[in-house]
């Protein structure tokens, strides 16, 4: 927490007319940041139990090589945060070599089961400040998810063997955010063409709604999310994997 927000003394002025923090424990204060950042969650239902039971594993499960895996390993930015494993970002970069054929045949055993290992579905919660002073957790706080950098390799592989080309197939053309070699300046060239179009020489006025979804991230429903990929060109294992990831996580 000091790393974040300077000191103990700082959070607790920040937040106390939140709550009487005064004379209180570092523990309290960031159970009460827990308590906000759980807050948008307690209408959303989680995935069923049995979710994963829909998705029989016949066809042949994905697997990479220990070139991808080195490929991987040796880009890692090492200034990268660890996850809960505490294994520096580093010393997977560094002993890349070493580590890309045990990685490797751990990616591809949970690729084959559908499954991740339950300690990739932890995650340690860092709140950022949006803003200083924080006068609302809510608002001024960000949650940052700080997972095991071996699960953000094995998601890697799924996106970009499999999710992406599949979503690109259905995204609309109007869609420039995450589409690749898209940007913000052909996303306004679109939009200007379309305002001028029809109001060229007529005089006409042009009125633009823009909406800003709060905690939109936080907010996916994940059976929502899983009925529209279930929709998409992804091959049962894909979909077993997903699903196995989005549940139980702590």
């Amino acid at each position: 927490m000091t790393s974040l927000c300077n000191t103990h003394d700082d959070i607790t002025k920040s937040l106390k007319h939140i709550e009487d923090f005064s004379n209180t424990s570092i523990q309290t204060i960031a159970n009460a940041i827990n308590t906000a950042f759980l807050a948008p969650m307690h209408n959303l239902e989680p995935l069923l139990h049995n979710a994963l039971s829909k998705y029989e594993l016949t066809d042949s499960p994905f697997s990479v090589t220990s070139d991808a895996v080195y490929l991987k390993l040796s880009s890692l930015n090492p200034t990268k945060a660890h996850g809960p494993d505490e294994i520096p970002t580093w010393l997977l970069k560094e002993n890349a070599d070493l580590l890309a054929d045990p990685v490797r045949d751990i990616l591809n055993c949970s690729y084959r089961e559908g499954r991740l290992p339950k300690q990739w579905k932890k995650a340690n919660i860092i709140p950022v400040p949006k803003k200083k002073p924080i006068c609302d957790v809510n608002k001024h706080l960000r949650p940052i998810s700080l997972t095991f950098i071996l699960s953000k390799i094995g998601e890697d592989f799924v996106v970009k063997k499999f999710i992406k080309s599949a979503v690109l197939k259905i995204i609309d053309n109007n869609q420039f955010g995450t589409v690749p070699k898209s940007s913000t300046t052909q996303a306004l060239i679109s939009m200007l063409h379309k305002w001028n179009k029809p109001t060229d020489g007529t005089g006409s006025p042009v009125r633009v709604v823009l909406f800003d979804f709060k905690k939109a991230f936080d907010l996916i429903d994940h059976n929502i999310l899983i009925e529209k990929l279930s929709k998409l060109d992804l091959p049962p294992m894909v979909m077993s994997w997903i699903t196995d990831f989005l549940q139980y996580r702590k």
